[in-house]
């Protein structure tokens, strides 16, 4: 399984990003606040269809980043688009 790139918009701290992975590594580095936990999560949430920062379904429009009416996470793995969405209301 190689994952090959993250799409996140509009989640927890991105207001949108796009990483590419040709390696099979990716280090994510960066100040606090920076958004390295949001990355994680998203792909977490893009995956495996769950959050480690809410507990239940009906909390998960949390995961959308302040003002944004949706967040988009998308994993393409060997070439398979993962993707998942969360409205506010």
């Amino acid at each position: 399984m190689k994952l090959q790139q993250l799409d996140i918009e509009g989640f927890l701290g991105i207001a949108r990003a796009r990483i590419e992975f040709p390696a099979p590594v990716k280090l994510v580095c960066g100040p606090n606040g920076a958004g390295k936990s949001s990355v994680a999560e998203a792909l977490r949430f893009a995956l495996l269809g769950e959050s480690a920062r809410v507990r239940l379904k009906k909390d998960y429009p949390q995961l959308v980043h302040g003002g944004a009416r949706r967040a988009r996470v998308a994993a393409v793995v060997d070439g398979i688009e993962h993707a998942r969405e969360v409205r506010t209301g």
